[in-house]
């Protein structure tokens, strides 16, 4: 059976489109697996530090994405919050944040969103000494917009670290499954901050 040249030519560079496709899948699977496999163990040894630590939690809020997994556990009966921030620096290595407050020390909170395009702030606040009112939302993007970056921070009565940042998605666009998703966790973690903030004013 005659080929011509340009039938041989076509032929080969569809086994090689076909070969560096099967080749270049079996790659990402295998770092899909590493990734996730780093990830299980640096979620295992956070948890078994805070059993070790007679950490108890009562309530616990995640969340994650492709490239990082952050959770806040929060012990009432010994008043403490915990926030652990995994994620994935760039060489796929998983990088841990933690920090370890008392609840009571709890005086605000933001979720704040940046847009990319004009550097403008959407901001829900929480705790009336951030001005606004306890969650009161200041700022609106449109839906559609690019946003550069979405984080919690959270203000304590601490001279040590009287804030934390939690760094939760960046580069998405408002109205994306994303951004909805991050949405929702901190439209949770809001709501528990208010009760907790409400209890805390009262207190003082």
């Amino acid at each position: 059976l005659y080929m011509s040249d340009d039938v041989f030519v076509m032929i080969f560079l569809v086994l090689v489109v076909v070969f560096v496709a099967v080749f270049s899948g079996h790659f990402f699977n295998l770092d899909l697996a590493k990734r996730k496999s780093s990830m299980d163990t640096a979620k295992k040894e956070m948890m078994d530090k805070f059993e070790h630590d007679g950490f108890n939690a009562d309530r616990i809020l995640l969340y994650s994405n492709t490239k990082k997994e952050c959770a806040f556990l929060i012990d009432f009966t010994n008043n403490r919050i915990r926030f652990c921030d995994l994620c994935y620096d760039d060489r796929l290595e998983v990088q841990r944040t933690e920090g370890d407050f008392l609840l009571s020390s709890i005086r605000g909170c933001e979720f704040l969103q940046t847009d990319a395009k004009t550097g403008g702030i959407k901001r829900i606040v929480v705790g009336t000494f951030l001005g606004g009112g306890v969650g009161a939302i200041i700022g609106a993007f449109t839906k559609g917009r690019i946003i550069k970056d979405i984080k919690l921070v959270f203000y304590f009565d601490d001279v040590i670290e009287p804030s934390k940042n939690i760094y939760l998605l960046s580069r998405t666009k408002n109205g994306s499954n994303e951004y909805d998703e991050v949405q929702h966790f901190a439209d949770e973690v809001i709501t528990l901050m208010k009760v907790i903030i409400a209890r805390n004013t009262t207190k003082r």
